[in-house]
């Protein structure tokens, strides 16, 4: 089988969405014949040395990973699928492809005009516009193009690929005429077994937007006596880190919290291996209660770490409450810090959990993840 996969971010960045398509490529190229990956291109570093020193990953030889310039230095969407349209063209005239997925809803108008009858097309969406009406999001006139996109080339695709059942949920109200839609979770790379005695940190990795719940989860330590300190891992921009490290500053946290910076997945990984407890502190906006697939709870997961989480539809998909991790009222600081409190007096269930978690992150890699989008793509999903 050989497959195309199309994303609009920037290769290298500091992006999630990022993290997540090399990962999932990845694992496509190991059970396909031959995988291609368009992005646009950010940097003069060439390919192979990306992917090592940022991602950790050594190319396959089956993996061609395409990096489309910005033409004229004119950085609009519109440019990039124009080539990216143009250069599957030619491709698909000498070669035949199996199937086209993109992340992207602004690419659905080029992929259904892709579309033949030798090629099948899928959207694996991480939002959702079909209805803006109940969801909290600024009508802007991108955003309600957006929904048009969705309503009108959807049924004319052969899947959806949905990160979460509640997502699945959204768009057969929104869109009842079509029901190819396919839940396929976000996985993990690698399991990193660790020595429970050496873990020492609370950690939050991921960015620090407003709706992650930094902020709370900076006020309750504040008001807590533990001998833990919390780990900050990652920060979007320089701008982002500076800002929470201000704020860490003024609450006079200074020595209570460290702020890592965005760091290679290898050295994320290291520090994970030496985390007690990891924190999903989401506030409850229509994105997080709908949509989320953090990928901060499989990082977490795939060190063996017992996750505190907020209460929500999102994340009971994901966590297995006293099995792999605990929940709290989302926004709520108090029932956080109470919680955080309990979790830390019983060492023995922490390691227990672990013990569990490591066990169920086996069913969790993106090598299952792809194997199940090929079947998906076969027509044999429920092999």
């Amino acid at each position: 089988m050989k497959l195309i996969y199309v994303h609009t971010g920037k290769f290298p960045s500091n992006s999630p969405s990022m993290t997540f398509v090399m990962y999932n490529a990845i694992s496509l190229s190991k059970v396909t014949d031959k995988l291609f990956l368009f992005l646009k291109d950010n940097s003069v570093e060439s390919t192979a040395d990306i992917m090592r020193n940022t991602y950790s990953i050594n190319m396959p030889s089956n993996f061609y990973l395409i990096r489309i310039k910005s033409l004229l230095g004119l950085k609009t969407n519109w440019l990039f699928f124009l080539q990216v349209y143009f250069r599957i063209e030619r491709q698909l005239k000498t070669e035949k492809f199996d199937a086209i997925i993109t992340r992207s809803t602004k690419f659905l108008p080029w992929l259904v005009r892709i579309k033949k009858k030798t090629v099948k097309v899928f959207y694996e969406t991480h939002d959702f516009f079909a209805d803006l009406s109940i969801t909290d999001k600024k009508k802007t006139n991108t955003q309600k193009r957006l929904s048009r996109y969705e309503k009108k080339y959807i049924p004319q695709l052969d899947g959806v690929f949905c990160l979460q059942q509640t997502q699945i949920n959204l768009y057969k109200n929104a869109i009842t005429n079509y029901d190819k839609y396919y839940l396929v979770r976000t996985g993990i790379n690698k399991i990193y077994k660790a020595n429970f005695k050496e873990r020492k940190y609370l950690s939050y990795i991921g960015s620090f937007d407003s709706h992650k719940g930094i902020e709370d989860l900076l006020n309750v330590f504040s008001e807590i006596a533990v001998g833990n300190k919390l780990l900050l891992i990652g920060g979007k921009s320089k701008k982002e880190i500076q800002s929470i490290e201000k704020l860490i500053v003024s609450m006079s946290l200074s020595e209570k919290v460290i702020v890592t910076g965005w760091l290679e997945k290898e050295k994320i990984y290291k520090l994970l291996q030496e985390t007690l407890i990891g924190i999903v502190p989401l506030q409850p906006t229509f994105f997080n209660k709908n949509l989320t697939s953090p990928l901060k709870i499989f990082d977490y997961y795939s060190c063996g770490i017992p996750v505190l989480g907020s209460d929500l539809s999102t994340t009971r998909e994901l966590i297995q409450e006293n099995q792999t991790g605990f929940f709290f009222e989302p926004g709520n600081q108090n029932d956080l810090k109470k919680k955080l409190i309990a979790i830390l007096s019983d060492i023995e269930m922490l390691k227990k959990i672990s013990d569990n978690i490591y066990e169920y992150a086996k069913t969790l890699l993106w090598d299952e993840r792809a194997k199940l989008i090929l079947n998906i793509i076969s027509g044999k999903e429920n092999e």
